[in-house]
C-alpha cells in the first residue's frame, strides 16, 4: 500500500512539472523570393488599390493588356501588401548585398554593378554577418537557388562560405544573363573542392531553332505547371531553378520532421526573370528575341502580328512564367501541409529595365510597369526603387491586408528575425541593429498591428560601367520626422531636389523653388546626420579626389563668374548637367578650387583670396600685391613694390625708375637710382654733364651740349652743334651749308661714304675739300 502511495505521488509530481514547463515554440520556415527587374505595376494590376496614389490607374489599365499573374494574386490576397516598400538600390548587385548584409547602401562597400568585371563581382567579406549565417545560428537549414552575384567560386563571397548549406544556380551577374546556360554551379558536390559545375552540353550552341518550341507544333508538357515545355532540346535555367527549389523544400521539411520541428528551413530563391528572358548565351550581343524561355503565349497570342507586338508578347509570357514559380511554391507547401508554418516574402531587386533587347522596341510602360511613377531601373526616382513586396504567413498575418509602413529591403533581415521570434537583445542581432536597419514586423503581425514610425531611409547608387562615372553617386533620402509628410530628397546627376510624396507621388513639383525653407531644413538634416559615407574603396574617381568634399566627384567646369559675396539663383531650373554660374542651392560635387574644409552649404563668409579682383573688399589683407591701383590710400605699407605708378608723388625714393622725365637737372655724375642701384634708362629734360646710356628714341629738341653717343638715325637737317666725335668718312648726303670745324681732326680720309654713324672715332684727320 505504501509503495502504491509513493508511486501515485511521484506520478502526480511529474505531471505537474510537465504541465508547468513552457512549451518550446516551433519556428516557421522562411522563403525569400526575389524577382529580377520586375516593376511595381507588373503584378496584381487588377486591383486599383495597388496604386492608391494614382487616381487614373483603373481607367488606364482597362485600355492596356494586363499580365495574368494568378500566383501573385493568390499570395497577395492571402497576406499583406506593402505599398511603401523600397529596394536598397536601383540596380541588382547593391540591392542583393544590402538584403543579405542588412547594411544600408549609403554605408555599404558595394554601391554599383560590375565593379571589377563581368566575371568577378564584389564579394561578401569572409566574416560578414548576413541573413544566412543568422538563421543558421538559430537552427535553420539554409538553401539558395538562382542568382547570387556576391562572389565567385574562389572568393570569400561564395554562397557556401556565407552560411548556405546547399546552393544551385548562377554565381556572377554575367552568368545570370543566360537563359540557356552552358553550366550551373552546385554545392555540395562529390569533388575535391566540394563544389562543381553542372554542364549542359545541349546549350553550347543554343539557338531559337534548337531550343524554342514553336507554336502549334508538338511540344512536351512541363511536369510542374502542365504548360508547354519551355524548351524542346535545351536546359532552361528558370525551369531548373524551379525544380531544384521544390527539391530543397522537400529536403528541408524532411530534416525538420526528423528533428521534431527544431530545424526549419530557409530558402533564398532568386530568379533571373524577367531580366534574362531575351538573352542568348553564346550570341549575347545580338540579344535574339526568340530565345525567350516561354514557348506558348496563351492569351497573348494575338500580340504576335508584328515584331514589336511579338516582343510585348514575350515580355508578358515571361512575367507569367515567373508567376508560375509562385504557383508551384504555394502548391508544394500546401501539399506538405506546412503553408501556415512558412513565411513567404516576395520582392524585386529594382524597377523595370528601360528596354529588353538591342532593338529597344519594348516599352516598359505598355503594361504600366511603374504605375505611372517617374523613373526606371538605375533611377532613384519612385519608378526605379519601388518594389511589389508581399509577405504571406497565414498563422500570424491577416489575409488581404495592406500596410503602408515605410521600409527598405535592408530592413528585411531584422524584420524576419522579429517574425521568427528572435529576442531583440540577442547578441546575434547586435551587428545589424546599429547600422540603420529597423524591424517593422509589429506593423504587419495581426496580434500586434501597432503603428510603425521611423525618422529616415536612404537609398544610393554610385558610379559603374553602365553609368557616366562623373555623375558620381545618386541617392534618395527620406525625411520621415513629420508623420504627416513624406519628404524625399533626390540627388540625380548634379541636381538636388525635394518632393513630398503624399501630395506629389509622381515627383513633379520640386519644393526647392516653392518652399526653399523646407528644402534647406531637410538638406541640413541629411548632411548633419551623416547617413552616408564617402564611397572610395573601389571608385577610382572618388579615390583620386579623396578628402575634398562631401561627394567626391568634380564638376565639368568651374564657375567663371566673379563672386559677389552672395549666391545667385537661376530663374529657370536646369534639366541636366552642371551650370557655369554659382547657384543658390548647394552642389553635391566639388569645384576645381578646393576649400580648406569640405562644405555642404553655400559659403556666407569670404574664402581664400583669389587672383581675380572682387567687387567687394575682403575682411583680411591680401597676401599678394594687387594688379590694379588702389582707389584709396592704404593705412599700412605694402609688402612689395606696386606695378602701377602711384597717383601722387612719393617723398621717398622708389625702387624702380620713373616713366616721366625728371624736372631737376642732373649732377655731373651718372644718374643712379638709390633703390635699384642702376643708371637711369630714360632721357633727362636738362643737359647732363656726364655721358648717359644711349636712348633708342631720338630726342625731340637739341641739347645744350654735345652728346656722348651719336643718335641711332641720321638727322634730316644739319646739327647746330659740332659733332663730339669725328666720323670715318663723309655723311650719307652732301651738306648744303658750311660745317663748323671739328674739335678733333680725323687721322685719314675714308674710302667711301657710310649710310650710318660709326661708333669709333677715326684715327686720321680728314682732308677738307676745296670749293
Amino acid at each position: 500500500m505504501r509503495c502504491c502511495r509513493i508511486y501515485v505521488l511521484l506520478s502526480t509530481l511529474a505531471l505537474s512539472l510537465s504541465l508547468g514547463r513552457p512549451k518550446t515554440s516551433k519556428r516557421p520556415n522562411v522563403v525569400v523570393y526575389m524577382a529580377d527587374d520586375l516593376g511595381v505595376g507588373e503584378v496584381n494590376q487588377q486591383s486599383p488599390e495597388w496604386a492608391p496614389y494614382d487616381h487614373d490607374l483603373y481607367s488606364s489599365i482597362k485600355s492596356q493588356l494586363i499580365i495574368h499573374t494568378p500566383g501573385l494574386e493568390r499570395l497577395a490576397r492571402g497576406g499583406v501588401r506593402m505599398t511603401r516598400s523600397y529596394t536598397s538600390s536601383p540596380v541588382c548587385g547593391p540591392a542583393r548585398y544590402a538584403l543579405m548584409s542588412g547594411i544600408p547602401t549609403g554605408k555599404s562597400p558595394m554601391r554599383a554593378n560590375r565593379i571589377f568585371d563581368d566575371a568577378r563581382d564584389f564579394p561578401l567579406n569572409e566574416s560578414q554577418p548576413n541573413m544566412a549565417r543568422l538563421l543558421k545560428s538559430h537552427g535553420y537549414n539554409t538553401y539558395h537557388v538562382g542568382k547570387w552575384g556576391l562572389g565567385h567560386a574562389k572568393s570569400t563571397g561564395a554562397p557556401w562560405k556565407q552560411g548556405f548549406d546547399h546552393y544551385f544556380g548562377f554565381l556572377t551577374h554575367s552568368e545570370a544573363h543566360r537563359i540557356f546556360p552552358a553550366y550551373l554551379w552546385k554545392y555540395p558536390a562529390d569533388t575535391r573542392l566540394g563544389y562543381e559545375k553542372v554542364a549542359y552540353p545541349q546549350n553550347y550552341k543554343a539557338s531559337e531553332e534548337k531550343c524554342v518550341c514553336v507554336m502549334n507544333r508538338t511540344c512536351d508538357l512541363d511536369p510542374t505547371t502542365g504548360l508547354y515545355q519551355k524548351s524542346k532540346n535545351c536546359a532552361n535555367s528558370s525551369q531548373k531553378f524551379r525544380l531544384k527549389a521544390l527539391e530543397y523544400i522537400e529536403d528541408g521539411h524532411a530534416k525538420n520532421r526528423k528533428n521534431n520541428g527544431a530545424t526549419p528551413f530557409f530558402l533564398y530563391w532568386a530568379t533571373t526573370t524577367p531580366h534574362n528572358g531575351f538573352y542568348n548565351p553564346l550570341t549575347r550581343p545580338k540579344m535574339r528575341l526568340l530565345t525567350s524561355p516561354v514557348s506558348t503565349f496563351g492569351r497573348y497570342a494575338s500580340l504576335m502580328n508584328s515584331y514589336r507586338k511579338e516582343r510585348i508578347g514575350h515580355m508578358a509570357a515571361i512575367t507569367h512564367d515567373l508567376d508560375q514559380d509562385i504557383v508551384a511554391l504555394l502548391d508544394k507547401l500546401q501539399a506538405l501541409n506546412i503553408l501556415d508554418d512558412t513565411i513567404i516574402v516576395f520582392m524585386s531587386d529594382n524597377g523595370p529595365h528601360k528596354q529588353l533587347g538591342k532593338d529597344r522596341r519594348y516599352n516598359p510602360h505598355f503594361f504600366h510597369a511603374t504605375m505611372g511613377l517617374r523613373g526606371l531601373k538605375r533611377d532613384v526616382y519612385e519608378g526605379g526603387i519601388r518594389s511589389p513586396t508581399m509577405i504571406h504567413w497565414p498563422a500570424k498575418i491577416a489575409a488581404g491586408t495592406v500596410s503602408s509602413a515605410p521600409h527598405v529591403q535592408y530592413d528585411m533581415l531584422l524584420t524576419i528575425a522579429g517574425l521568427i521570434g528572435i529576442n531583440p537583445n540577442d547578441p546575434s542581432l547586435r551587428p545589424f541593429q546599429s547600422i540603420g536597419g529597423v524591424s517593422f514586423h509589429n506593423a504587419i503581425v495581426a496580434s500586434s498591428r501597432r503603428s510603425f514610425s521611423r525618422e529616415w531611409m536612404h537609398i544610393e547608387i554610385c558610379e559603374a560601367m553602365v553609368i557616366n562615372p562623373y555623375h558620381g553617386c545618386d541617392y534618395a533620402f527620406f525625411d520621415l520626422r513629420d508623420p504627416r509628410k513624406f519628404f524625399k530628397l533626390v540627388r540625380k546627376s548634379y541636381r538636388t531636389m525635394l518632393f513630398e510624396l503624399n501630395s506629389d507621388p509622381k515627383e513633379r513639383n520640386d519644393l526647392f523653388y516653392s518652399d526653399s525653407a523646407t528644402f534647406y531644413r531637410t538638406w541640413n538634416y541629411f548632411v548633419r546626420g551623416k547617413f552616408r559615407s564617402d564611397y572610395c574603396p573601389l571608385s577610382t574617381i572618388e579615390c583620386r579626389l579623396r578628402g575634398r568634399t562631401h561627394t567626391k566627384f568634380p564638376t565639368h567646369k568651374p564657375t567663371q563668374s566673379p563672386t559677389t559675396g552672395r549666391p545667385t539663383q537661376s530663374p529657370v531650373p536646369t534639366t541636366r548637367g552642371p551650370t557655369t554660374s554659382p547657384t543658390l542651392r548647394p552642389t553635391g560635387a566639388p569645384t576645381k578650387f578646393p576649400t580648406r574644409r569640405p562644405t555642404n552649404e553655400p559659403t556666407k563668409r569670404p574664402t581664400r583670396p583669389t587672383k581675380r579682383p572682387t567687387e567687394r573688399p575682403t575682411t583680411r589683407p591680401s597676401q599678394a600685391p594687387s594688379r590694379r591701383p588702389s582707389a584709396e590710400p592704404t593705412t599700412r605699407p605694402t609688402n612689395g613694390p606696386s606695378a602701377v605708378p602711384s597717383k601722387q608723388p612719393s617723398a621717398k625714393p622708389t625702387r624702380i625708375p620713373t616713366l616721366a622725365p625728371s624736372q631737376v637737372p642732373t649732377t655731373p655724375f651718372p644718374s643712379v637710382s638709390p633703390t635699384t642701384g642702376i643708371p637711369s634708362t630714360s632721357p633727362s629734360a636738362a643737359p647732363s654733364f656726364a655721358p648717359t646710356f644711349p636712348t633708342p628714341i631720338p630726342t625731340k629738341q637739341p641739347t645744350d651740349g654735345p652728346t656722348a653717343q651719336p643718335s641711332w638715325t641720321p638727322t634730316e637737317s644739319p646739327s647746330a652743334y659740332p659733332s663730339s666725335t669725328p666720323t670715318e668718312g663723309p655723311t650719307a648726303r652732301p651738306s648744303e651749308s658750311p660745317t663748323s670745324p671739328t674739335k678733333r681732326p680725323s687721322e685719314s680720309p675714308t674710302g667711301r661714304p657710310t649710310g650710318r654713324p660709326t661708333w669709333r672715332p677715326t684715327r686720321r684727320p680728314t682732308r677738307r675739300r676745296k670749293k
